[in-house]
């Protein structure tokens, strides 16, 4: 994903937490149990009324899965809406996962990401132009993420600029 140099730029708004959406419904991007954890922190303490329901793009590692199901079930458990994605099983999962989440990307007035580099979530948020955008990483990923936006630039993980052009 590329920002426009000089135009107004592709990307969804980015706040770093907050409320700055109202009573609108949220999707949260989740691969991982702590951005998972994250997620379900950022929507106790932001209390936005917003209906969250929590996507699960399934990594492929055995453990992954399985801490991430019982994270789910925990989601579940405080009354979160939770979709389980097999998002990388097959050569046309990707397609098939567009396809199925598009309408809900659509709908959604604010999008809640775990990791703002992550390929496949890159993809997801080039449907998702003047949304709300919220990151719940914690640490230097989210203050470079805004600033790679505020910038115009291609987003590209800070460790990895050197290695590709």
């Amino acid at each position: 994903m590329t920002g426009a140099g000089g135009g107004r730029s592709p990307h969804p708004r980015a706040t770093a937490g907050g409320n700055a959406g109202g009573n609108a419904d949220a999707i949260a991007f989740v691969e991982s149990p702590v951005q998972l954890l994250n997620v379900l922190e950022w929507a106790r303490a932001s209390a936005t009324g917003d209906a969250l329901t929590v996507i699960v793009l399934s990594p492929t590692d055995p453990m992954s899965r399985g801490q991430l199901r019982r994270m789910a079930e925990l989601a579940r458990d405080e009354g979160f809406t939770v979709r389980w994605q097999e998002a990388r099983g097959g050569a046309g999962a990707p397609l098939r996962t567009l396809r199925e989440l598009t309408p809900l990307l659509r709908k959604a007035g604010r999008i809640v990401i775990g990791d703002p580099f992550s390929r496949y979530v890159q993809l997801l948020l080039t449907l998702v132009s003047g949304k709300e955008l919220t990151v719940v990483d914690d640490g230097t990923a989210t203050l470079e993420f805004i600033g790679q936006i505020a910038r115009g630039e291609r987003l590209v993980r800070w460790h990895r600029r050197g290695s590709r052009g």
